[in-house]
């Protein structure tokens, strides 16, 4: 699976063959990602990415998540997913992250402008949400830009780093999309 975003970005499925690059990127990246994910210092090498990858990858049609490598001028320079695809309720979450030296190019919301619009069109998903912790702006900021709805805060909805954090929640429904952007 592929998709173009723009003459810049394209998104493709991951692949176990690109774990070693997307290792490089979290690896330069990793005090920057560290500070909201999880999973960084769990990161300790390639083959935790190929573990990853291979733990996402579908192969009896039953998709759960759908991981998408973001290819920016010829480099992956993040992941982007569809998280807990709810096929009987037509719902999923989207996920995301980039490699520090790729903020600030728009890069993200480009990205997720596609993927909404693949999960709307194409999946025909009723409605996508964004968690990001309280405090992470720049992560935030990102659903307020696509149009998303505010829905509030789920109270110590994420532990990071030994402690629980408040995450906000965003949703965006199939006809806001439509209206909004077709």
């Amino acid at each position: 699976m592929k998709i173009i975003v723009d003459n810049d970005i394209t998104l493709r499925k991951v692949r176990v063959k690109s774990a070693e690059k997307i290792y490089e990127c979290i690896d330069r990246s990793r005090e920057f990602l560290r500070e909201w994910l999880p999973w960084v210092d769990e990161t300790k090498s390639p083959k935790d990415t190929e573990k990853y990858i291979k733990s996402v990858q579908h192969d009896r049609g039953a998709l759960r998540d759908l991981v998408l490598e973001v290819w920016y001028q010829d480099q992956i320079t993040g992941l982007l997913a569809m998280k807990d695809i709810d096929k009987l309720n037509n719902k999923a979450e989207i996920g995301y992250w980039l490699c520090q030296k790729a903020i600030g190019k728009g890069i993200m919301i480009r990205s997720c402008r596609s993927l909404i619009d693949h999960a709307f069109t194409e999946l025909h998903l009723n409605k996508i949400w964004i968690r990001c912790a309280v405090d992470n702006q720049s992560s935030c900021n990102i659903p307020k830009q696509l149009g998303f709805t505010y829905e509030g805060i789920e109270r110590q909805g994420e532990y990071l780093h030994g402690r629980y954090i408040d995450i906000k929640i965003y949703s965006l429904l199939r006809k806001e999309w439509l209206r909004n952007n077709h």
